[in-house]
């Protein structure tokens, strides 16, 4: 029988991060070799947040982290990454099988009337949700404030119909309950609607809510479901959750909403690189 893993078990990791090779869901779309020396940068800094399968509930403590761009034997370049990562996390987090990475290309921007308004951010997968339809959720939410909408893409092996809609603490604590009847949950409702369905992608779709706070911090909010209603009622208790996790002393907190029990689970902190 064997131990559980301490806070002092490191365990050595290595993988390939991504390829410039073509992404059959993405209709072919390629990471040009520009795009990887990126991603080595960001990883090099120290700074990106490390998580289990794109997933905020998942956070993953890496350190020593070294990334560099390589050659592959079919000519193709690919990010290796070479880490130590926190054993806890990596037995909390299960089999990881690789890792991954997300990137985004703009789409489009949509004033609405309150121009000068801080602008509200719009992702979603290219796989799961239509331009059309990402464009439509977009100029839905409009009516509160300019939107930039983005296409998201994820190089992973677990397929999400995922999208993110980034907020400011502003807009939700002045929206408050009324958040579930505003033009962004139309928005929302739209998205989880429209979604493209394949065995793929699962049934539910992954609403990721990030709200940044005034002093650089930020909250994450996680909803997973195939249910409009169900999103709806976690948009209604969504500010005041934001405003209690606001109090917590870390830098990212991660909230959850429970559907069985219809509330927000408060929460965890987002994974980070640990000091080399």
């Amino acid at each position: 029988m064997t131990s559980a893993a301490s806070e002092d078990d490191w365990t050595v990791f290595a993988a390939l991060v991504a390829t410039t090779h073509p992404v059959s869901k993405y209709g072919g779309f390629q990471l040009s070799e520009e795009n990887l020396e990126q991603m080595v940068a960001a990883l090099s800094s120290g700074k990106l947040p490390m998580l289990g399968h794109h997933d905020w509930s998942k956070p993953v403590r890496t350190r020593n982290v070294l990334a560099s761009v390589v050659t592959l034997e079919d000519g193709e370049k690919a990010v290796r990454l070479e880490c130590e990562v926190q054993s806890q996390d990596l037995d909390a987090v299960g089999e990881i099988g690789g890792m991954s990475f997300t990137t985004f290309a703009p789409l489009g921007r949509v004033e609405g009337p309150h121009v000068g308004q801080p602008d509200l951010r719009l992702s979603a997968d290219a796989a799961a949700f239509s331009e059309a339809d990402i464009a439509r959720a977009s100029e839905l939410m409009a009516e509160i404030a300019p939107v930039e909408a983005r296409l998201l893409f994820q190089f992973n092996a677990l397929e999400t119909a995922r999208f993110v809609l980034e907020l400011g603490y502003n807009v939700v604590q002045t929206l408050g309950p009324n958040l579930a009847a505003s033009a962004i949950w139309d928005g929302v409702r739209h998205l989880i609607i429209h979604r493209r369905h394949s065995p793929e992608l699962g049934a539910k779709t992954r609403i990721e809510m990030v709200t940044p706070l005034s002093d650089g911090r930020e909250v994450i909010g996680l909803i997973d479901t195939d249910d409009p209603e169900t999103a709806r009622l976690a948009l209604q208790t969504y500010a005041r959750s934001v405003e209690i996790a606001a109090g917590a002393n870390e830098p990212r907190v991660v909230i959850q909403w429970q559907a069985e029990h219809q509330e927000w689970d408060n929460g965890s902190s987002g994974g980070t690189q640990e000091p080399s």
